[in-house]
């Protein structure tokens, strides 16, 4: 007759099991990671995820093994987000939108700057990277097609302004950071949108200042023409 530790000893080693602590560990490790940053304790991402540490461990034997999972996790998910809104929505305009507030509530948008190049990237990152990007630049490209969208505005625009309008505030709860963010987030595409004939909005960053907050480095201010300087100031100025 089996006992009851055995049997639950055989429900965790199962593949359900397994699978479903995996995914509660990823999730949780989103959130944790978003508000605390990448050297959070892994004990709070177990907690969070409702697991005991020694299970996350079974899972992702190092930080860097799980910082590297989430980044995954989050740009497989948006790129099969952004084919399924581009499959269902009736225009350009709202599936670029669904999939800017998917972001924000999966947390997607506040994650992948914090996690990225904190890891070494694998071909499997660098390929699932290309997909999401190119994800992206669909549903923009569609967008600027039909006429709804800002010339101007490319997939780093995009990615900045999520990253900003993600990020937790001290002292506010996680719920109505969420509500916030949304909020912002509506505001903020009323100026994607395209406008009357007029001037850019300025200076922007370009995929350099992209790949370098993508290996762990900052942004820099603009340069004199105009450029962005992803290196940051250089000695002189």
């Amino acid at each position: 007759m089996a006992t009851a530790h055995g049997s639950e000893t055989a429900q965790q080693s199962s593949p359900r099991f397994r699978a479903e602590a995996r995914r509660r560990i990823i999730d949780a490790a989103k959130q944790v990671f978003q508000e605390k940053g990448p050297e959070a304790p892994l004990e709070m991402v177990a907690r969070r995820g409702g697991v005991g540490i020694a299970t996350l461990y079974r899972r992702f034997a190092t930080r860097e093994d799980l910082l590297r999972e989430v980044c995954l996790d989050v740009m497989r998910d948006v790129t099969h987000e952004a084919a399924e809104a581009v499959e269902q929505e009736p225009d350009a305009w709202s599936a670029l939108t669904r999939v800017l507030h998917h972001c924000v509530t999966t947390h997607a948008a506040g994650t992948l700057p914090v996690v990225a190049g904190r890891f070494v990237q694998t071909d499997e990152v660098l390929r699932t990277r290309t997909e999401y990007v190119d994800a992206l630049n669909g549903l923009l490209d569609r967008a600027r097609a039909e006429g709804s969208l800002r010339a101007e505005v490319d997939h780093v625009d995009i990615l900045l302004v999520l990253s900003l309008i993600s990020r937790p505030l001290p002292g506010i709860e996680a719920e109505l950071g969420q509500q916030l963010a949304h909020r912002y987030l509506r505001l903020l595409v009323q100026g994607l949108a395209a406008p009357e004939p007029g001037p850019e909005a300025g200076p922007r960053p370009d995929q350099q200042a992209l790949d370098a907050l993508w290996n762990g480095g900052d942004i820099g201010g603009a340069t004199e023409d105009g450029e962005r300087d992803a290196n940051g100031p250089r000695e002189g100025r």
